[in-house]
């Protein structure tokens, strides 16, 4: 059995198109895997039970629900938003998400943590949809991104990894859309 590696280790997100690729520090505990670890934390017992249900495995629920809420928040946003970019860049998303479920193997939307199901909710009645969608839908993406990072990097299942390669680009482009949302709305 080999060592385990010390010492710096190249960062393979870093790399390519993106920029050069530079050595970062290895730490036990990163952000990336602090907040999928939070993610983790924060799933009931029962949203793993329904995610094995679907024959979803637990370790792609993070994803599905992130995913699950943004989508349920964009199909709303057809019926509340005013601003027509929004409610383009609300049917995208949800035609993106659809594609990145099936590559997840997900049959049914995934069961939302509570606090989801309360930013939903929320949304319902806000005064001002508009500015809200965009606020929910940045956090929701920046929710969303370690998450896919990771799935891309350590990810068993080809198919779904392939999904989260794909997935970091579209949330990443989709945080600039949005960002450019925010400051005209």
């Amino acid at each position: 059995m080999a060592a385990p590696r010390r010492g710096p280790r190249p960062n393979h997100l870093a790399g390519g198109a993106l920029g050069p690729a530079r050595i970062v520090k290895e730490h036990p505990m990163d952000r990336r895997t602090i907040l999928l670890g939070s993610g983790l934390v924060a799933v009931s017992p029962l949203a793993f039970g329904a995610a094995l249900a679907q024959g979803v495995a637990p370790e792609k629920l993070p994803m599905l629900q992130v995913g699950t809420l943004s989508k349920q928040m964009s199909q709303l946003a057809l019926e509340r938003v005013t601003d027509p970019s929004l409610t383009t860049f609300a049917q995208l998303e949800i035609a993106e998400i659809d594609a990145i479920m099936q590559a997840f193997g997900a049959s049914e939307p995934a069961p939302l943590t509570e606090g989801q199901a309360a930013r939903l909710e929320a949304f319902r009645t806000a005064p001002d949809p508009d500015r809200l969608f965009v606020e929910e839908e940045i956090a929701a993406h920046e929710a969303a991104l370690p998450i896919a990072r990771n799935y891309a990097g350590t990810g068993e299942d080809p198919t779904a990894r392939g999904g989260a390669i794909v997935a970091v680009a579209s949330i990443e482009t989709h945080l600039a859309m949005l960002r450019g949302f925010e400051a005209t709305i």
